[in-house]
């Protein structure tokens, strides 16, 4: 009786280890998928802003992509730009960015303000 006990409670105590070791995976896939998200906002951020400070050129104002994420996952990247000025100089940029990972659908927004240069400031003559 006192084996079937011990065996049983060691039996218990190896389940939770190997569960909680799936969960700490999951978390560690999470923490990964989410650090490139942010990344890849980043980066298509300066993209932005590079194209408006060296060209005083507007990027699109809507923008729906998919993208793909470290280990072949697929994403969708939506940017949304709204002006906030009656001159269009002043923009709002809203970047969201979404996956699924299993049954769980992550997002990620992020809202940048983009002031874009009068022609005569980026030196560009009409």
């Amino acid at each position: 009786m006192e084996l079937l006990f011990v065996v049983a409670l060691l039996s218990g105590g190896l389940v939770m280890l190997y569960r909680s070791f799936l969960t700490s995976l999951t978390v560690l896939e999470e923490v990964e998928m989410r650090r490139a998200a942010v990344r890849f906002i980043g980066d298509r951020l300066w993209e932005a802003e590079d194209l408006a400070t060296r060209t005083s050129e507007r990027p699109r104002a809507v923008l729906d992509e998919p993208a793909s994420l470290p280990g072949g996952r697929q994403a969708r990247y939506q940017l949304k730009i709204t002006p906030l000025t009656p001159d269009n100089l002043l923009l709002e940029m809203n970047y969201i960015f979404s996956w699924s990972s299993g049954r769980r659908q992550a997002r990620l927004t992020r809202t940048a303000y983009l002031r874009l240069r009068y022609p005569e400031e980026a030196g560009v003559r009409s």
